[in-house]
């Protein structure tokens, strides 16, 4: 947070972001450190694009087909009778 707070660019500040799992701690430590608004904003909108991502995962995870429920498609056959092909092919 300390670099957040200072200079230090925020292209390299994006390699290592700090998680936070509480949101009221963000608010907390960004104004305990001073952070400046720009890159407080900046942050909050990694921060957010990290729980976006998060929950995305999640619902995509909870959505995943069973494998014993059959996920081929299924095709149906024409309905062709018997008597009409043989007909076809031996006259």
């Amino acid at each position: 947070m300390k670099d957040l707070a200072g200079t230090k660019p925020l292209a390299v500040l994006a390699k290592r972001v700090p998680i936070f799992n509480k949101r009221e701690e963000i608010f907390l430590t960004l104004a305990e450190h001073s952070v400046p608004l720009l890159r407080a904003a900046w942050f909050l909108k990694i921060q957010a694009s990290y729980n976006s991502a998060i929950s995305e995962a999640k619902t995509k995870k909870r959505q995943m087909p069973d494998p014993t429920q059959g996920t081929l498609p299924q095709f149906k056959l024409p309905s062709i009778q018997f008597s009409n092909l043989a007909h076809a092919l031996f006259h």
